[in-house]
């Protein structure tokens, strides 16, 4: 679609459009990118906060992967929710910074990191919440060049000015977090017959010529990645959905996983055997979230389940107005049953309550006066097994007066 997108009034933004950005906005600096890599090598998929502005490893610390944390759960006890001082962001991440307990859209900034080096910037404590995302960045030019847009898991469109920094049309190169696919379409191919799509699964310094200045419609999804060796290195196999035996572990190798990727709705156990079929089984379960492996689980897996549980629609912090419906769209799959839908997929609001179940809904939020009114849209899911997986999204809702 190569149609010039002339005075659109977006009523939904995405992210970019939801908070304050991180260059020139009160309590952060972001330091020159020479020099800012305090690492040895560059992180993979991960932010680390530091209780020091130099970040001097004699200062305390402590490495996020993917997900929320709160202050008041103990969550950033490691380096000081009061002390923290510095971010270390590796490419293609973005972080929620929030300063205030209950987090408004005011209290909150972001700062992400575009580049494939890592990157740092100065923080002003306290920190209440950090919330650590991977993203597809797409960029105007070949080999990651030019003006660059990160995307989170969802869906962005055109139609909605969720491209609107990038542009329409434009993408050349894309770079990916570890533990994100995602797909690049010239047209929505849910209204559109037989757009040009491509699937993107590793970085692409220049993609496919079909695509190339074409994109007007992104889906990111989530996928998990399992290492041979700690710290997210080492021969590596993708999972998206199902159950994988041993013989099945074919390029990481049985009894060798250390480590694993992934992200929001992404639900993964790794076993030592056949938890359906042996006794004396050793499991680890895990979500949202980089880890290496505990020690009980780490070069034992020779059984791993993977199931998602994915909010596509809304965006991350994505705004309305109280006219607007708000579509809810999932990508739901059961690493036993395959895809679920109906009463196996709920929705519900935190203010509202009960939404409706199904893969895909429209739905009206409740707006509290003419201030802008949190909802926290919960997805659950349920497997025959009776193995259930929640996540949520915040988003905002807002009376014209």
């Amino acid at each position: 679609m190569r149609t010039q997108l002339i005075g659109i009034l977006a009523m939904v933004f995405s992210l970019w459009s939801c908070g304050p950005q991180l260059e020139g906005e009160d309590g952060l600096e972001q330091l020159q990118s020479q020099g800012a890599a305090l690492s040895k090598s560059v992180l993979a998929g991960k932010v680390t906060a530091y209780a020091t502005s130099t970040g001097s490893e004699s200062g305390a610390k402590q490495t996020f992967g993917p997900g929320m944390y709160h202050a008041t759960a103990g969550e950033l006890d490691a380096v000081g929710y009061d002390q923290v001082r510095l971010l270390e962001l590796a490419p293609a991440m973005r972080v929620r910074i929030c300063h205030e307990y209950q987090p408004t859209l005011a209290s909150c900034e972001y700062a992400e990191n575009l580049t494939g080096s890592n990157k740092r910037v100065a923080v002003t404590p306290p920190v209440y919440r950090l919330d650590v995302r991977g993203l597809a960045v797409g960029y105007r030019e070949p080999n990651f060049g030019g003006v660059a847009q990160g995307f989170e898991v969802g869906i962005h469109q055109v139609s909605k000015g969720q491209l609107n920094l990038v542009g329409n049309d434009t993408i050349s190169s894309v770079r990916l977090a570890p533990g994100l696919q995602v797909q690049l379409c010239s047209d929505n191919p849910e209204t559109t017959y037989n757009p040009a799509c491509r699937w993107i699964a590793a970085d692409q310094s220049q993609v496919a010529s079909a695509i190339d200045n074409s994109t007007s419609w992104i889906q990111v999804l989530p996928q998990a990645i399992i290492y041979r060796d700690v710290s997210f290195s080492g021969p590596k196999q993708t999972i998206l959905t199902g159950v994988l035996s041993a013989s099945e572990l074919s390029t990481v190798g049985n009894d060798a996983v250390s480590s694993l990727t992934l992200h929001e709705g992404m639900d993964v156990k790794l076993c030592s055997d056949d938890p359906w079929r042996t006794v004396g089984y050793t499991c680890f379960s895990t979500r949202d979230s980089n880890v290496n492996l505990p020690t009980a689980i780490d070069n034992r897996t020779s059984w791993v389940q993977a199931s998602v549980a994915a909010i596509l629609l809304p965006l991350n912090e994505e705004q309305f107005v109280s006219s607007q419906t708000v579509q809810l769209r999932a990508l739901v799959r059961s690493a036993v049953d395959g895809p679920l839908s109906g009463a196996s997929v709920s929705w519900r609001s935190d203010r509202d309550g009960n939404l409706g179940t199904g893969t895909s809904k429209a739905v009206r939020l409740s707006v509290d006066g003419c201030r802008n009114t949190k909802h926290r849209i919960y997805l659950s899911t349920i497997d025959s097994t009776g193995y259930r997986i929640e996540t949520f999204r915040d988003i905002w809702v807002r009376s014209i007066c």
